[in-house]
């Protein structure tokens, strides 16, 4: 399978504070952040008692990282330096498709999301939705735009990442309800 050709290469159209602007929002999912940033909030949820949740945060963003290494084992998708295109960024992975960032980012802040809506009712719910969703769409351009992968693996990642944000999230109201019972 080849590279999508339209949208494949955006050189032109980069800035210095862009590229550092995008290079950041492309950080918070790579490496030694996630696992961090997991541990840490899931284990405040945990101390607050929302244990159901907190497992939730935990255990969907690992679902999708399964879901992202069996894909692209898979499909096989060459990453756009392979095609002469400026990558701006080092992948950890061979391949492209699905973006393993946005299925983080979709799935990680959908779910921080969700739970500011469910939780709060002040302006922390507002600000949370708002964060959490410039944070999923930004990621997305980010990782074209660091040349890291192409726009049909960023739509692919929003998918699954939904897919999962939808099941983690009715697999917690379930055991929220049997639990409740």
């Amino acid at each position: 399978m080849g590279p999508p050709v339209v949208g494949s290469c955006i050189n032109l159209f980069r800035a210095e504070w862009l590229t550092t602007l995008m290079w950041l929002i492309s950080a918070l999912g790579d490496g030694v952040v996630i696992p961090v940033v997991i541990v840490v909030i899931s284990a405040a949820l945990f101390y607050k008692k929302d244990k159901v949740f907190a497992f939730t945060l935990a255990l969907a963003p690992l679902a999708g990282q399964i879901v992202k290494s069996l894909l692209k084992n898979f499909y096989q998708i060459p990453r756009p330096g392979v095609f002469g295109c400026q990558v701006l960024t080092t992948a950890v992975d061979r391949y492209s498709f699905p973006s393993g960032h946005t299925i983080f980012y979709t799935i990680f802040f959908g779910l921080i999301a969700y739970y500011c809506v469910k939780h709060f009712t002040d302006l922390r719910a507002k600000i949370g939705l708002i964060v959490a969703a410039l944070l999923i769409l930004l990621v997305g351009y980010s990782r074209i735009y660091l040349g890291a992968h192409w726009y049909l693996d960023i739509l692919g990642g929003y998918v699954v990442g939904g897919a999962i944000l939808l099941v983690s999230i009715l697999v917690y109201k379930y055991i929220q309800g049997v639990k409740n019972v």
